[in-house]
């Protein structure tokens, strides 16, 4: 029989948040590991240690870097599409090699692909740290953008390995809560760096974190695989139609039911240890209350006669698909940066655009043929799946265009040091760790549809909350209510987004599923980079020429002020007109304010002309944010609208126990 449902349980057991940083089903990537019986682990402690250190470093990387763009910028002279490499480099190729990352752990062994991910991400900081120019920097970067792809899917393997149902809640309740304490304080201690030292030393410092890592991971990580404790699963547990015991072989309707069951009364044993982005009490009533019959919810499974008799062949690693996905998001990402200067008309624009998109469409036939897909095309059959991913999309795409031009914009136009800068997004990462505790029960009172409505709405108020005309370098009055909406509506969003990923799909596809969801969120951030950059560039250019068409500048003198000139040529050095580009940028530009005070009225003082020069560049940047602000929250609005026609609603817990099939 079904356990009982005891309403309420979930919420009188509250637990830590995920990472501000961390994808959103993160938490259900561990939970759909099996435990390794083949290879234990004796030092467990010892073991999460070494997988927090490892995540830790990854998760904060895009935070710290963003606070020191702008340094990065003025000591390097980088144009601003360069600068928009330095992340989406990294978020390209952790992007697009994370889901084969995965499976390398699997067949080559999850402390294997960890310890070597963690070497591959130290040696390209050490590269960063001594990049002597743009060019060479945004290799390193990409080179840390392979190395998180393996150590991240390890890490989180490893704990779902080492750990069993027991102990697996404790376990992410330490995982998450350190790594939500690191995403709070990885901007501010990243900034602090930047100011007292040089922003090469947010790089430097992986180096200690990655020695202590690699130690740990060689004293007390098994170098367990995928497939041997897959296999000991289903003999160990046989028959039994409880739990995820069938996670690699057949979910019928009955199976199902039961499975949903056992996550229930597994989240309500190990509540106190898994809350916030990925509320496993949420996730488990939710599915509860709100399953809806397999065999038409559920994509197919893989047959048995695609199967030898003595189990799963050996997993064959899916190159091409690796391969295809970064080459068609890198010409796509390629193709939008450079679009802020030359226009979305240029050849070489409409080229490296329409390329990506070609490859990217290969991408899919390459799938849809591979015998061991990284994205499985099957599981997009279920309308709930494809929802919350398009709502992940859509509302990561804002998130990470915010996180990445507020920083830029604190810095350059208000003139807010890079610790300040760090601190001022602290909102965002407290609010969901104070808060996502008591939203876990939401979605078994309300469904994960409503939330997965009301949360996008939220961040999109908070959005556009800072496009608001009092958001102008006020921090109290204007950044931090926003940032405080921002954070709510994430904290609202998450924990559903992640019941629905899981109760959209089969117990076979649990895993899949969510790995897919965190490419979709990591996949966001680097496609809004490239297209809320046009939307910065194009909006700063734009509110300039107003304000120096008021102040009479001359067409002339106004060249050193654009804010990207020159195009994506990261690997050149800047022009005399670049640098003072990226020097004019910011709000204290002397050269490129003095040449255009020059051409004012000679009876004007020298000293207020320039002033009104250096306003109307902070100005036209604080424009600029406004611009993106505004377009996020569309996003986050439309990903609302998705979710409402995507997503079905609740049922009662009545309806949903009488439609299950007779025990």
């Amino acid at each position: 029989m079904a356990d009982q449902h005891v309403p309420g349980l979930e919420r009188r057991r509250p637990s830590p948040a995920l990472p501000a940083q961390a994808s959103p089903c993160d938490a259900l990537v561990i939970r759909a590991q099996p435990l390794s019986s083949h290879s234990p682990c004796r030092r467990k402690k010892l073991a999460l240690a070494a997988t927090i250190l490892g995540s830790s470093m990854a998760f904060i990387d895009g935070s710290v870097v963003n606070v020191a763009l702008p340094s990065i910028q003025t000591e390097l002279g980088a144009s601003v599409a360069a600068i928009q490499w330095i992340v989406d480099a990294y978020l390209l190729f952790l992007g697009a090699l994370v889901l084969v990352g995965g499976s390398l752990g699997d067949k080559l062994g999850r402390r294997t692909v960890f310890v070597a991910g963690i070497g591959l991400f130290t040696f390209a900081s050490i590269a960063c740290g001594l990049a002597p120019g743009v060019g060479a920097l945004i290799a390193a970067r990409a080179m840390q953008g392979i190395g998180a792809a393996l150590l991240v899917p390890s890490s989180l393997a490893i704990i779902g390995a080492v750990f069993d149902d027991r102990e697996r809640g404790q376990a992410i309740g330490t995982w998450a809560g350190v790594g939500a304490i690191t995403s709070a304080l990885g901007p501010v201690a990243g900034g602090w760096l930047v100011d007292a030292f040089s922003w090469r030393a947010i790089f430097f410092l992986n180096v200690p974190i990655a020695c202590a890592t690699v130690v740990l991971a060689f004293m007390a990580v098994p170098d367990s695989r995928g497939g041997e404790e897959r296999s000991e699963e289903r003999e160990r547990r046989g028959g039994r139609r409880f739990g995820f015991a069938d996670r690699a072989g057949h979910a019928d309707h009955a199976g199902r039911t039961d499975q949903v069951d056992h996550i229930d009364h597994t989240a309500r044993t190990d509540q106190a240890a898994h809350a916030g982005h990925a509320n496993h009490a949420g996730h488990a009533n939710q599915a509860n209350h709100a399953a809806q019959p397999a065999s038409t919810n559920y994509p197919a499974e893989p047959s048995a006669a695609s199967r030898p008799p003595g189990g799963r062949a050996p997993l064959k690693l899916d190159w091409a698909g690796a391969a295809t996905a970064a080459t068609g998001l890198a010409a796509l990402t390629y193709g939008l940066t450079i679009a802020s200067t030359r226009g979305f008309g240029d050849p070489w624009v409409l080229a490296s655009m329409v390329g990506g998109v070609i490859v990217l469409i290969a991408f899919v036939r390459v799938e849809a043929k591979a015998r061991d897909p990284m994205m499985p095309l099957d599981v997009f059959r279920s309308r709930e799946f494809v929802g919350a991913n398009l709502v992940t999309l859509l509302l990561y795409f804002g998130l990470g265009g915010v996180l990445f031009f507020l920083p830029f914009t604190l810095i350059r136009a208000y003139g807010y040091s890079a610790t300040e800068a760090g601190a001022a997004l602290l909102p965002i990462p407290v609010t969901i760790g104070l808060l996502s505790r008591l939203t876990g029960g939401l979605t078994t009172r309300f469904g994960a549809r409503a939330l997965l409505t009301l949360g996008p709405v939220i961040a999109a108020a908070g959005f556009a909350m800072l496009a608001l005309p009092w958001a102008r370098g006020e921090y109290w009055g204007g950044f931090f209510p926003a940032l405080v909406m921002l954070g709510l509506g994430m904290t609202v969003t998450v924990a559903p987004l992640t019941t629905t990923v899981m109760t959209s799909v089969s117990a076979a596809r649990t895993g899949v599923a969510s790995g897919i969801n965190n490419a979709v969120a990591r996949v966001a951030g680097l496609l809004a980079i490239a297209v809320l950059g046009v939307v910065f560039v194009w909006s700063h250019d734009a509110a300039l020429d107003a304000r120096l068409d008021a102040l009479h500048v001359p067409q002339a003198a106004r060249a050193g002020v654009e804010l990207a000139r020159g195009g994506m040529d990261a690997g050149a050095a800047p022009s005399s007109a670049d640098a003072a580009g990226a020097s004019g940028a910011s709000g204290a530009s002397g050269a490129t304010g003095t040449a255009a005070m020059r051409t004012l009225q000679p009876s004007q003082d020298v000293a207020n002309a320039q002033a009104e020069v250096t306003r109307a560049q902070a100005e036209s940047l604080g424009a600029a944010l406004h611009a993106v602000a505004l377009v996020s929250a569309l996003c986050a609005l439309a990903g609302a609208a998705l979710a409402r026609l995507t997503i079905r609603p609740q049922q009662t817990p009545w309806s949903s126990r009488e439609r299950r099939p007779e025990e």
